[in-house]
């Protein structure tokens, strides 16, 4: 029996839908980010926190959000497309979810010939080294169990999908340990997710000069000031000026040309990374923003709560208040009630007494009587 061929429109279509539903699965806005926050044990959902990657799923697949998978998306086929040479890497990757979308697309795409390469410690993030990278001084991350995922639980996010196989290699270990002697000839997408000043420069320092022409590096944590200080430090050192592009609140990257560095395309630069920095600050306004309205309505509801709660003790006040005086006006009736029935305990008292006193006087007066007459009739018998 032969099988009947897909048309090409239809297997355009079919990797259309499949990316579709791969991406929309990793960041389980498939279920409407059903599975909560991993740090808000209310479990509430917030689907748009999900879209702009801007909280911590507590089951997703990957945190970085449903436009900075977009973006990826449009990065790597945009390489296909272009024949854009090299492989692909994320450095930083979490539960995998983004190197698991890569290694999805080149097998839509049937792409045989690129890798993806998984780097990343395997144990969280490193300790702040603030002697060597002082913007990393006070970093915290490092302390965060949660962003420690290990190799074999990614490696396992890759079974679920059926995506597990030689084209997708570890690089565990610590940035500045493993970059240097990867061994990586050409890389077409570098996807940078450490957060710090150190893992950031690591990244550049290492896999930028490997970054074939026409392909992107993408910083997921531009936002972070470290961070965005290490792009720039690393652009400035080296007269890199392709415009910075944002993603989202979070993100941004840019594509590698082969730009002439003359004074309108480095004034071209400079406003597009200072476009960057005001859309990043801006965004965090707006986050601050709509944070404070939502502790607002937090603070007017238990403010409402607090005098639904104040009405209803001043109704029990009342009705206590009520009940008291009702108890003293009982309790002045029956001490009223106490004296008159002592009053009337003493009258029979006396009573019982005068009683009593006149019973004794009158036994003894008979007993004398009797005793007179025995005494009489004694007398008589002997005479």
């Amino acid at each position: 029996m032969v099988a009947a061929t897909v048309p090409v429109k239809n297997q355009s279509e079919l990797r259309e839908r499949y990316i579709e539903l791969l991406k929309r699965t990793l960041t389980m806005i498939l279920w409407d980010a059903a599975d909560g926050r991993l740090h808000d044990p209310s479990g509430a959902q917030r689907p748009e926190l999900r879209i702009e990657g801007r909280d911590w799923p507590a089951l997703s697949h990957t945190m970085i959000g449903l436009k900075r998978m977009d973006n990826l998306q449009y990065c790597v086929e945009d390489v296909l497309a272009n024949g854009v040479p090299g492989d692909f890497i994320e450095t930083g990757v979490w539960r995998g979810g983004a190197c698991v979308f890569m290694r999805g697309i080149l097998e839509a795409y049937g792409v045989t010939d690129r890798t993806v390469w998984v780097a990343d410690s395997f144990e969280g993030l490193p300790a702040p080294d603030p002697a060597k990278y002082p913007a990393d001084d006070g970093d915290i991350l490092h302390t965060y169990d949660a962003l420690a995922v290990t190799m074999e639980t990614v490696k396992e996010t890759f079974r679920r999908y059926n995506l597990l196989d030689t084209q997708v290699k570890m690089l565990p270990g610590w940035f500045k340990d493993t970059l240097p002697s990867a061994p990586i000839e050409k890389l077409a997408i570098v996807r940078l997710d450490g957060d710090m000043y150190e893992s950031t420069m690591n990244g550049l320092q290492h896999l930028y000069p490997k970054l074939s022409v026409g392909g992107y590096l993408i910083v997921d944590d531009y936002a972070l000031p470290a961070c965005r200080q290490a792009v720039h430090d690393y652009r400035d050192r080296y007269g890199i000026v392709d415009p910075i592009e944002v993603i989202d609140f979070y993100g941004a990257f840019w594509k590698k040309v082969d730009t002439v560095q003359n004074d309108d395309s480095r004034r071209y630069a400079e406003l597009s990374q200072n476009y960057a920095v005001l859309y990043q600050d801006h965004a965090r306004v707006l986050e601050c923003q709509q944070e404070a309205e939502r502790e607002l309505a937090d603070l007017r509801g238990q403010r409402d709560t607090a005098a639904t709660e104040l009405a209803d003790l001043r109704v029990r006040h009342d009705t206590a208040a009520t009940e008291l005086a009702d108890l003293r006006v009982r309790h002045d009736t029956a001490a009223t009630e106490l004296a008159d029935l002592r009053r009337r305990y003493a009258e029979h008292a006396e009573e019982l007494e005068r009683i009593r006193s006149s019973r004794a006087h009158s036994g003894a007066a008979g007993l004398s009587r009797v005793y007179q007459a025995l005494t009489r009739a004694g007398r008589s018998s002997s005479r």
